[in-house]
């Protein structure tokens, strides 16, 4: 049964020591409710995150560790966390002024704005890395990539559908995303091979990175001073580059950029950070993973978790389930198998 702004108020008041003037509960397709907190002269934003954990990964501790960690260092382009409540695993944080940038707003110019932050991140040094876990479904060695898109698959493989938009999404697993992981993973182990590269062996310190895994313009608000703030670090951890920007070129929220605009952000990135062709290689080889990972994260909603975690955001799966599909299906088509 759906809460009374009355009864949001005095819930929340504990978190504040003004008086709340009222609440406002956002409208959202993310993973938590989030509330408005109105105050005297001032808002907060208030994050209930949801009590289902997937893999036990506790996004509302990671998140305000790491926006605390990142603001005492004084990377400040993020919400300024004030309060969690661990028990209720309730989280309150600045509120941030601004929105989310339009697909077709996005220029080189603003490419460079996102590099820019996420190079800052990735150049933070082996005292700051080693204050955080890997990040959630990190990937340290390469082994870890087929172990992500095997255990995805687990969580998926024995959904029995219910109605006609579930039936279709079991068929299109079936009958396409199976096969397309056979033929990725084959190709991959055959390259591994091929340059005599380890499997299990894992990037050294190093070379890792903190990151905040779901990284892209979805996450970022710009407000009119064009000051851009940089949101959602619930999974956020260590973890290997080439991942982050794979994820980000793969995204589902990346699905309709134009593809010169991931190109340079490629190679921006490339430039800011000084990796070598080696990197590069890594990118090609990794590519298809992320790809059909991708894939099998827009059909998560098959799983009996994911289901429960979404009805707890927005109660109805109907639709989500449909859109889920539609991006799915467009994603399996673009993925490129490369011969070398």
């Amino acid at each position: 049964m759906q809460e009374t702004k009355e009864e949001y108020i005095q819930e929340f008041q504990k978190y504040f020591n003004e008086r709340i003037i009222s609440v406002n509960k956002l409208n959202h397709k993310g993973n938590n409710q989030l509330f408005v907190i109105f105050l005297n002269n001032k808002k907060r934003l208030l994050k209930r995150y949801s009590k289902i954990h997937m893999d036990d990964w506790q996004r509302g501790k990671a998140e305000f560790k790491a926006l605390s960690y990142l603001w005492s260092i004084g990377l400040k382009q993020i919400p300024k966390p004030l309060v969690f409540d661990n028990q209720e695993n309730i989280g309150v944080y600045s509120y941030e002024q601004g929105r989310v940038l339009d697909l077709k707003e996005i220029k080189q110019e603003q490419i460079s704005n996102l590099v820019d932050f996420l190079v800052k991140l990735h150049s933070l040094n082996n005292n700051d890395k080693e204050f955080f876990s890997p990040a959630s479904s990190a990937c340290l060695c390469l082994q870890d990539y087929i172990d992500v898109i095997d255990k995805r698959v687990s969580k998926i493989i024995d959904f029995k559908p219910e109605g006609d938009i579930e039936e279709k999404a079991r068929k299109f697993l079936d009958e396409n995303v199976l096969p397309k992981i056979r033929e990725i993973k084959t190709r991959f182990f055959k390259q591994v091979e091929e340059k005599g590269l380890d499997l299990t062996k894992s990037l050294d310190i190093s070379e890792q990175v903190l990151t905040p895994a779901d990284f892209g313009f979805h996450n970022v608000l710009v407000d009119e001073e064009e000051i851009y703030k940089f949101l959602d670090f619930e999974y956020f951890g260590r973890d290997d580059p080439a991942r982050q920007i794979l994820d980000f070129i793969h995204h589902a929220k990346s699905l309709d950029m134009n593809k010169d605009l991931k190109d340079y952000f490629i190679k921006y990135y490339l430039e800011k950070r000084n990796l070598s062709d080696k990197f590069k290689i890594r990118l090609q080889l990794l590519s298809p993973l992320i790809a059909i990972t991708w894939v099998l994260i827009c059909l998560n909603i098959l799983s009996k978790q994911q289901l429960e975690h979404i009805r707890f955001a927005h109660g109805d799966t109907t639709n989500i389930i449909e859109e889920r599909l539609k991006n799915a299906e467009k994603m399996l088509k673009r993925i490129e198998i490369p011969e070398k």
